[in-house]
């Protein structure tokens, strides 16, 4: 009985650590001016698992010698970036990101796959993101297209500028609004700053239930996995993303390229369709790639490089700090309205340097969202009034 009751908490700390990343993701809560602490509560919660995983006998001295030599190191760079880079008040989630979660979830996950359990992270993330995908499916559906239901609350978040996002329950939040072929009204951006980053979740998602073996049964996906697969899926389609829908046609693609068979007739029809599959797809994303030439998101972008690169420049081996938005020193005049960043390698190189590029990875600043790997995108439509977010098909207008 107790260890069932071990167990079961052991599988809790890693619900609720597989619920503080996606919450980590560039959600409403991670952007939000009032801080929830999102990177200290990942660092206990792995710290907590490691010591759950050390009392059950699974930390030894075989995973401590194969990490020691490489935390030594890591933590003896970790401290000259500290001192060199690191104001004073980025320090606590500084240390909390790298100094305590980074480590300790590799020795958890060491700890897993001497059990040859280490895929358990990544399945407690995907039913997380099948969770938010129907509660969002759902709000989507009556509140944000039917109006059956309406917001009863609201958060304000940094995304580029400082955006109240109305929400539901503070599960499900409605901010952008854009016209897709004949549909105008909000996108399913679930708890997220915008569809993008729910788009990223979702793709990480299915293509772990795609290609990772634990999911499948002799190449095929096992029944619970399926549907869980279509709840992915069909959340994708309402949160109108091209690059969630391209890289979702990239992995058909991938998974039935891959799948083994030994029919030659079949492998050459899989030849076939490979080929005519990639034709059409380069022509999708040469017609979109022209469409976006024409649009304020990609003069911004090829502003978000250069003034990228001239922040770099400006300090290449520290950069000029962890958590700074020097990038925006060097953003061109013409977008006063939207001083949030794309580049995710940039913004490394700009805040760390070549330094903190090869030993760690730059921080998310409140003043434009999270420069990593968010996608900042707002302007002005023929009101004046902001509209935040373009990557999708179509225009986007505010509401």
């Amino acid at each position: 009985m107790k260890r069932n009751v071990k167990l079961n908490f052991q599988i809790v700390v890693e619900y609720l650590l597989a619920i503080t990343i996606v919450l980590n993701c560039n959600s409403v809560y991670a952007a939000a001016v009032t801080d929830y602490h999102l990177n200290e509560i990942a660092a206990i919660l792995a710290l907590a698992l490691v010591i759950i995983g050390a009392f059950k006998g699974g930390l030894d001295k075989r995973i401590l010698n194969k990490w020691g030599r490489v935390f030594a190191i890591y933590y003896i760079l970790m401290t000259v970036f500290i001192f060199v880079s690191v104001p004073g008040e980025s320090i606590l989630g500084f240390v909390s990101r790298f100094i305590i979660f980074v480590p300790f979830m590799a020795l958890y996950l060491s700890i897993l796959a001497k059990k040859n359990q280490q895929n358990r992270i990544i399945s407690s993330f995907i039913s997380v993101i099948v969770l938010l995908s129907v509660v969002s499916i759902f709000f989507w559906f009556f509140g944000s297209l039917l109006h059956a239901l309406h917001p009863n609350m609201s958060i304000q978040a940094h995304w580029g500028r400082d955006i109240n996002y109305p929400g539901y329950f503070g599960l499900y939040f409605e901010r952008q609004t854009l016209t897709f072929f004949s549909y105008f009204g909000y996108r399913n951006d679930g708890l997220f700053t915008e569809g993008p980053m729910y788009s990223l979740c979702l793709i990480v998602s299915i293509a772990a239930l795609f290609f990772i073996d634990e999911f499948s049964i002799n190449g095929k996906l096992r029944k619970e996995s399926k549907r869980k697969a279509v709840v992915l899926i069909i959340a994708l389609i309402t949160v109108m993303s091209f690059s969630g829908y391209a890289m979702l046609a990239g992995i058909f693609f991938l998974r039935f390229v891959t799948t083994t068979t030994k029919n030659r007739m079949s492998k050459k029809f899989r030849l076939i369709v490979s080929i005519f599959i990639l034709i059409i797809g380069g022509l999708m994303v040469a017609a979109v790639f022209v469409e976006k030439q024409q649009t304020s998101s990609w003069l911004i972008r090829i502003d978000d490089v250069q003034a990228g690169i001239k922040a770099w420049l400006a300090k290449p081996v520290f950069g000029n700090g962890y958590g700074t938005y020097a990038v925006e020193e060097y953003m061109s005049s013409f977008r006063w309205w939207n001083t949030g960043y794309s580049s995710a390698l940039l913004s490394v190189l700009s805040q760390g340097g070549l330094y903190g590029a090869g030993t760690g990875r730059a921080h998310e600043d409140r003043r434009g969202g999270r420069t990593l790997s968010g996608h900042i995108k707002a302007f002005p439509d023929e009101s004046g009034k902001l509209c935040a977010g373009e990557e999708s098909i179509g225009s986007c207008k505010a509401r």
